[in-house]
């Protein structure tokens, strides 16, 4: 036990003279949805790994989720969800990198690049994930609660429904073709209910005309037409929405299989869980 502790007090003191002696690399959010930007972010981190230069995340006022008051405790919007992802700090006021590195293998916005993902890129983003990235104690609270009061002990399928407005990424796929697919593999699974994570109302309620088993889902702010949430001036604490599509995509990761078309949103998904089985509709 106390070899133990002398070496994680070693190798504590290292990992804070590599971080305090090192250049310091301050990335910004890149300037589209939420995931597109937690991607740059993980493009960031892969290259300060490289170069051997300390990673700071800063997100501000660039942040489509940023709020002028803070969230969660944090003036920081990528505090307002995560951890820091090292020991140094940074400031509104410090310049900060804001877009992708092109001679990294994360994938980019728009999500057209994620029609050609590879195994080797999952594993990839996952171990930056695992290396870098913890949620806050705020946001895993939540994810937990629903999890333990609607999922805990219960099979589940989860299907993500993009809304309309991504066609002009992707090509469309008919919501009605995903929805007969998740029957029939209700069907085969047995006693089981279902996830449906969206950002569109109309899809939401079309899940649960359709589908023949109980639907969940997490109380999201949802949009009534194809405009993207984060764009609407209703909505003035953008931090909500962020929020809102992290835990949605964290409470995917637990289901026991999940449906989804092209999007930043089921790239995560299985970025933080490479392991789970899912069936692409294109």
């Amino acid at each position: 036990m106390k070899k133990c502790f002398k070496s994680i007090v070693f190798f504590s003191c290292l990992l804070w003279f590599q971080q305090s002696f090192s250049e310091k690399h301050i990335i910004g959010s890149w300037p589209h949805g939420f995931f597109s930007a937690f991607f740059g972010v993980l493009n960031h981190l892969y290259w300060c790994e490289r170069t051997g230069n300390t990673p700071v995340v800063y997100w501000g006022r660039e942040s489509h989720y940023w709020h002028k008051d803070g969230y969660n405790g944090s003036l920081n919007a990528w505090e307002y969800f995560f951890e820091p992802v090292s020991l140094q700090t940074a400031t509104e006021s410090e310049p900060r990198d804001t877009y992708f590195l092109v001679d990294t293998s994360i994938c980019v916005w728009p999500a057209i690049p994620i029609a050609s993902e590879t195994r080797e890129r999952i594993l990839l983003a996952n171990r930056l994930i695992n290396t870098y990235i913890k949620i806050n104690s705020i946001v895993d609270n939540k994810v937990t609660s629903f999890f333990n009061n609607n999922m805990l002990g219960k099979k589940t399928i989860g299907i993500h429904l993009r809304g309309s407005e991504k066609t002009s990424e992707v090509r469309g796929v008919d919501p009605l073709i995903i929805l007969a697919r998740a029957n029939q593999e209700a069907e085969l699974l047995g006693d089981c209910q279902f996830l449906v994570a969206t950002d569109e109302y109309q899809l939401l309620r079309l899940a649960e005309k359709t589908l023949h088993r109980k639907v969940i889902h997490y109380p999201c702010r949802r949009a009534n037409d194809s405009v993207p949430l984060y764009r609407l001036r209703s909505i003035e604490n953008k931090a909500l929405l962020g929020e809102d599509v992290l835990i949605e995509m964290l409470l995917l990761t637990q289901c026991d299989l999940f449906l989804h078309t092209y999007s930043n949103v089921s790239s995560a998904v299985l970025y933080f869980n490479p392991s789970l089985k899912d069936i692409l509709f294109v």
